[in-house]
């Protein structure tokens, strides 16, 4: 007696106050001893950590859960009792997304913890799922959208057939209220210090000789170039647009005994968005998120890089700033990215990793810079609405982090508005 989810007109994606509607098709091939048949439609936040100790035998692992109803409604198709004939029988349903979440019949909350979202109305996350990470702290979560039709079987006989069900899970994405977000771009530089004999004139192209190359070791006597490597970055951006990163080099003169600007290649540059946050969990059987020693929140940190240049055997020369858009496809793909949000008991976070060789003068530099967060967007537009009463008009966005910087250190890493 299979049952059957048919939804119509089925979209890739669903968002806020989307209706959503359907038909429940049971099919049998004997009668069918019917108590109820129910579509529920749900959402709810999932989250689980295992800590691991020991090693062999002795080895042991404690498991913390949590699960967070975003919403749960229920539509009763056919009441019982009845022994339906061998047919195909069908019943529509009908949904409405709702715009905010609605945990009737969670668990308690005792406050805010961290950066989590304790507010029971907020907007709906969107969909996510974060696969076991760790070794000996593994951890895991999702958010996730269902429809589930459920057969219960008329428990007046005795010899009923079992009841059964079928899940079908519903993709959500969220919504941003700004059309075209300002990517308020900062700088972040290295200086770097090139002492080289290739600096000379008529030595850049050839190989030193070996007293040159003794000669070389007194580095106070070695000509110097001294240059700014500059990083231009993006505090926001869109989810499915490419991300505007600028690279360029400026010569700073009154240290440099070589006056000419140096020529500098790049050979290597590699781009990684590192999604990271924390999940929440509480032992079996105790109150979520009580203050008791069973409530457990761990870190997790997914890398995952979306763009990679290889210039080694052919270095780019660093002559004007380069638009990394050009060069590699900084492209945030839905597919493999959530906006950031936060909820009940899972919070994610975005922040980009940039790390670039490059060669001046035959010599190798390397620098990396690993910034504040960046706050990545939804790639649907919906226009902001009046609503009464509205008091979370950005819903669950999470706000722009680290904005204010320390001032510049020598020989460090510093940023320019």
């Amino acid at each position: 007696m299979p049952l059957q989810i048919t939804i119509h007109d089925p979209r890739t994606y669903y968002t806020a106050n989307s209706p959503i509607s359907g038909t429940v098709h049971l099919t049998g091939s004997s009668d069918i001893d019917v108590g109820q048949i129910l579509i529920i439609f749900s959402g709810r936040c999932e989250s689980k950590i295992e800590i691991r100790s020991g090693t062999g035998k002795d080895s042991t692992t404690r498991t913390y859960r949590a699960l967070v109803p975003v919403f749960h409604y229920e539509t009763v198709l056919f009441t019982g009792p009845w022994t339906l004939r061998p047919n195909q029988h069908s019943w529509d349903f009908s949904f409405l997304f709702p715009s905010r979440c609605h945990p009737s019949g969670g668990d308690q909350f005792r406050g805010p913890i961290y950066n989590f979202n304790d507010n029971p109305h907020q907007a709906l996350p969107p969909s996510f799922d974060l696969p076991p990470l760790g070794l000996s702290r593994r951890v895991s979560g999702f958010v996730s959208y269902e429809l589930e039709a459920k057969l219960i079987r008329d428990r007046s006989k005795l010899f009923a057939s079992w009841g059964s069900e079928t899940i079908q899970q519903l993709l959500v994405k969220s919504q941003r209220d700004v059309p075209e977000p300002d990517p308020q771009p900062y700088t972040l530089y290295q200086a770097i210090s090139c002492k080289s004999m290739h600096l000379l004139p008529g030595y850049e192209d050839r190989s030193l000789t070996l007293r040159e190359k003794l000669h070389s070791i007194r580095s106070s006597t070695l000509p110097e170039a001294n240059f700014r490597l500059e990083l231009r970055l993006p505090r926001t951006c869109v989810m499915g647009w490419a991300l505007p990163i600028f690279l360029e080099t400026n010569h700073n003169i009154d240290p440099s005994t070589k006056k000419a600007p140096p020529v500098v290649y790049l050979k290597r540059v590699k781009v990684t968005v590192e999604t990271w946050g924390t999940v929440r969990c509480c032992s079996k059987g105790r109150a979520l998120f009580a203050l008791e020693d069973s409530d457990k929140v761990e870190a997790f940190d997914r890398p995952t890089i979306i763009g990679e240049y290889d210039g080694l055997k052919n270095p780019l020369s660093i002559t004007e700033p380069i638009d990394l858009r050009k060069l590699l496809n900084l492209y945030l793909d839905p597919e493999f990215f959530s906006p950031g949000f936060s909820t009940f008991n899972i919070e994610v976070r975005h922040a980009l990793r940039v790390k670039v060789v490059v060669e001046c003068a035959r010599k190798t530099f390397k620098a990396e810079w690993f910034p504040s967060d960046l706050l990545i967007y939804p790639e649907i537009y919906q226009a902001p609405t009046a609503v009464i009463g509205e008091r979370f008009p950005h819903g669950n966005m999470l706000p722009i982090q680290g904005q204010n910087y320390p001032p510049p250190v020598p020989g460090g890493i510093f940023q320019t508005p």
